[in-house]
């Protein structure tokens, strides 16, 4: 299985800590600074956005990925949230919601687009394992299918980067 990189690279000098603080002021009083949340975070990569999410709890005693979810709406906040999570949680997340929707081809569109994703990232989230959640909650050949995209590593390279740089040009950031 090729190794896959985002193509958001390292900020070089970034400050979990500062970049904490510049959220936090994007989000505080009345109204969101979409395009300082925007900036911030589609100039750091999944490795530097993970001890943000840290330092904010430290510094403000609060859980980031909700702030976001509270101060942004639609396509934005979707994204933005799908940044905050590393890509296995993501991954995981995603198709936990498919399942629970009834298995359509939703599911199976999610779980192709999972990215090296392990049982081990799905269970501690969820509580049971991802194959065990498949097998649970489908049937049949469906069933089967997800079953073995479960076990199976699929690369779907850039995805996240490439929904953000489309919504950025959208939002003219």
């Amino acid at each position: 299985v090729a190794q896959v990189r985002g193509t958001i690279k390292d900020c070089p000098g970034a400050d979990p800590q500062k970049d904490a603080e510049v959220l936090h002021k994007a989000m505080k009083g009345l109204g969101t600074d979409e395009k300082a949340i925007v900036e911030l975070l589609g100039n750091r990569s999944n490795k530097q956005r993970a001890p943000i999410v840290t330092a904010y709890k430290k510094t403000y005693g609060k859980d980031l990925i909700k702030e976001l979810k509270s101060e942004l709406n639609g396509p934005l906040e979707k994204l933005v949230v799908a940044m905050m999570m590393s890509p296995a949680n993501y991954d995981a997340y995603l198709v936990k919601g498919a399942i629970q929707v009834g298995g359509n081809c939703q599911t199976v569109y999610y779980a192709n687009e999972c990215t090296f994703l392990k049982s081990h990232t799905f269970h501690p989230e969820h509580g049971k394992s991802l194959e065990d959640a498949i097998k649970n909650d489908t049937s049949g050949d469906f069933r089967n299918l997800l079953v073995t995209l479960c076990q199976v590593a699929v690369v779907r390279s850039l995805f996240h980067n490439e929904r953000f740089q489309k919504l950025k040009r959208i939002l003219n950031y």
